[in-house]
């Protein structure tokens, strides 16, 4: 008897050190993971990192100096400043219908340029900060992208983006045209009233 409960004994002593060690070995590696993430594996440390997260406003990848040249050398006459807020009025209007309060913009950029299929795609990206329904303040940003109808031959849909000459009726299928192709009329470029909002998402 005397035998099994010495061997019962050293199972139950077996089974503690087996368990102290896999405890040991987890906290050891969650503290890694805190030093790798947060630079520190201090428990207060890592939560002022995190306050600081949810309050400090989140960087754009804006790349307006490279973008907005060529943005503007296609549309001479569009205001870009006009633009960011036509972007920004959309999505103030996408996070309201989701419920979303106090909503703060920090910075835009030109994040993109694309022209594609007869279509110019402009990538606007914000900053943001917002409430929501319980209160809790978050910062993220979103993209707004932007696009005009350049040559509506190529987009396939010719007749549903054409427009028609004001002297000679004939329709002018490429809006950044100033004059008419058929009678040489002059045509007012539309492009700042043209752009239309094509998709929003969070990044």
């Amino acid at each position: 008897m005397a035998g099994i409960g010495t061997f019962v004994a050293i199972l139950i002593g077996v089974s503690i050190l087996a368990l102290v060690g896999t405890i040991w070995y987890i906290i050891a590696k969650i503290k890694s993971f805190a030093r790798e993430g947060f630079g520190t594996d201090n428990l207060k440390e890592i939560l002022k990192q995190q306050e600081a997260q949810l309050s400090e406003p989140k960087s754009v990848s804006g790349m307006t100096s490279v973008y907005l040249p060529k943005l503007q050398a296609d549309f001479p006459e569009l205001n870009w400043d006009e633009m960011q807020e036509t972007a920004k009025q959309h999505l103030r209007e996408y996070l309201e219908n989701k419920g979303l309060t106090n909503i703060r913009f920090h910075k835009t950029a030109l994040n993109d340029y694309i022209k594609k299929a007869g279509t110019c795609y402009a990538k606007i990206q914000t900053a943001l900060q917002h409430d929501d329904k319980d209160g809790n303040t978050t910062q993220t940003r979103y993209n707004v992208t932007m696009s005009y109808v350049q040559d509506a031959e190529k987009t396939g849909f010719a007749k549903a983006y054409a427009i028609t000459c004001p002297n000679c009726g004939a329709a002018v299928t490429s809006l950044g045209h100033k004059n008419c192709e058929y009678c040489g009329a002059v045509i007012k470029e539309v492009s700042r009233r043209v752009w239309e909002l094509s998709s929003i998402e969070e990044v």
